[in-house]
């Protein structure tokens, strides 16, 4: 019984967090590479496959928490080649040099980038985190969920 209610309660998340999407692709701004490279947000999502977009923060647990769950039940259940995990740091304003240790002291195997200008997140209306995306092969946004979902 407790399984049906979660997974009707998770269902009728995804068909709200969908019929309220502000927006059908990913917003055009500038965003970094941990090594430093600019790069626009637009290429950062993979066109040959769904990719999930997790925006974080590294001093929020909920967040960390999130993409290790998320890491943790693509390799069990969908397979590294399948879907592409994409994360995008939203505390580095200024100064987001700890940002590289941190991902590589949690072995994540995603592609992580540093938005250091808030744009991205200020595109993305983001006002709570994590904040939790996924787009399909066409870069367009499937659901959306704000906050964190264990999943369990």
């Amino acid at each position: 019984m407790k399984k049906c209610i979660l997974t009707t309660s998770i269902l009728l998340i995804v068909i709200i967090a969908s019929i309220n999407a502000q927006q059908t692709t990913i917003p055009s701004v500038d965003l970094y590479s941990l090594d430093g490279e600019k790069i626009n947000s637009q290429s950062i999502l993979d066109t040959n496959k769904p990719t999930i977009l997790i925006l974080w923060k590294t001093y929020e647990d909920d967040c960390c928490n999130q993409i290790c769950s998320i890491v943790e039940a693509r390799e069990k259940m969908l397979g590294k080649e399948n879907v592409r995990i994409v994360c995008v740091c939203i505390d580095g304003q200024g100064n987001s040099s700890h940002v590289k240790p941190f991902v590589y002291g949690n072995d994540w195997e995603v592609n992580v980038y540093i938005d250091k200008n808030g744009d991205f997140k200020r595109a993305m209306n983001v006002v709570k985190t994590p904040l939790t995306v996924l787009y399909d092969a066409n870069k367009s946004i499937i659901c959306q969920y704000m906050g964190y979902c264990c999943g369990a």
